[in-house]
């Protein structure tokens, strides 16, 4: 009984300090990020993507913009971290492209150049086409 009380607890307190709720509504959500001259994608999981993008760009020093070029949204939260997984399992080793511009940083692993942007939008549209929201990069 106390391992199972432990477990609850510190299944709780994981949550209080951010991080992705697979047991709540989320979100898969694809950045175009501009560094100097240099521009790549940014995709990840979040249960507030707004948040979680403000959050991760305040820790950078770099000059950068970044702006969501789309978002997908599923109520089941196990969803986008499948979709993330699929996409970090389609590119490989090409995941972690923006490092070279932006240094490594909490989701420096999810860049990817901007020629991918097709392919990580069919993956995630493979997993419920009628959710997404956002606007095509041009």
């Amino acid at each position: 009984m106390g391992v199972a009380l432990r477990l609850c607890v510190c299944a709780k307190l994981n949550n209080l300090g951010g991080g992705y709720r697979s047991s709540e509504p989320g979100y898969f959500y694809i950045q175009k990020i501009f560094i100097s001259n240099t521009s790549f994608l940014k995709f990840g999981i979040s249960n507030d993507p707004d948040k979680r993008i403000k959050k991760q760009y305040r820790k950078l020093h770099h000059r950068l913009h970044a702006s969501i070029a789309k978002r997908f949204f599923w109520k089941d939260g196990g969803i986008p971290r499948l979709v993330e997984n699929q996409v970090k399992g389609f590119f490989g080793t090409l995941c972690g492209h923006g490092e070279e511009y932006a240094g490594k940083y909490d989701g420096s692993t999810e860049t990817l150049p901007l020629r991918c942007f097709d392919k990580v939008v069919d993956i995630a549209e493979m997993n419920f086409p009628d959710r997404s929201e956002g606007q095509n990069l041009s």
